[in-house]
């Protein structure tokens, strides 16, 4: 695996677990603030993929508190994906080299960089969004059009990071009972 695995230890997957839990906690505060101020309280991140009507018409429903309140939510969101990205990543690096799995290194690059895809792709889709809000009421389709694609992307992205990681623990669970010789 191509980054130091001293990183992952115990104390630092708690910590970035725990920082995990509290930016949903402020996740769910905004929405709860977007909610009240427009009766909505979904956002466009959420959605697997939208078009550019879709995109227009949930920040016309925002009104104008609840598209400020969005944008304060996209700036949590600018730390937000190096968390959950750190998670994945310190996820697939423990469970890849507990597995014992013989993996070239090129394999073992290409599972670690999963996570970082998933982040760059959601640091372009916070851009786009940002770009949208603040220009609206002025429709930029073709940016809302791109925006949508890279949600889905951003989307593909994690559920192949999910999977992997339950890949992952399937086969670590499985070795374990072959050591343990309980299969």
């Amino acid at each position: 695996m191509f980054l130091s695995q001293r990183v992952i230890t115990r104390r630092n997957f708690i910590f970035v677990v725990i920082l995990f839990v509290l930016f949903l906690g402020a996740f769910q505060y905004i929405f709860y603030l977007m909610r009240d101020a427009s009766g909505i309280s979904t956002i466009l991140d959420l959605y697997f993929h939208y078009t550019p009507d879709d995109a227009y018409s949930l920040l016309s429903y925002y009104g104008p508190e609840g598209r400020k309140i969005f944008l304060w939510g996209l700036l949590i969101d600018t730390i937000f994906p190096l968390i959950y990205g750190l998670f994945l990543w310190m996820s697939i690096t423990f469970l890849a080299t507990h597995s014992h799995l013989s993996l070239s290194k090129r394999a073992g690059n290409v599972l670690q960089l999963l996570p970082v895809l998933a982040v760059v792709l959601d640091y372009i889709e916070n851009i786009f969004e940002v770009w949208m809000t603040l220009g609206y009421p002025q429709a930029v389709k073709g940016i809302a059009s791109i925006s949508g694609w890279v949600t889905t992307l951003k989307w593909i992205a994690i559920y192949i990071n999910i999977f992997v990681i339950a890949l992952l623990v399937l086969i670590y669970l499985f070795r374990l009972q072959i050591r343990d010789g309980s299969l």
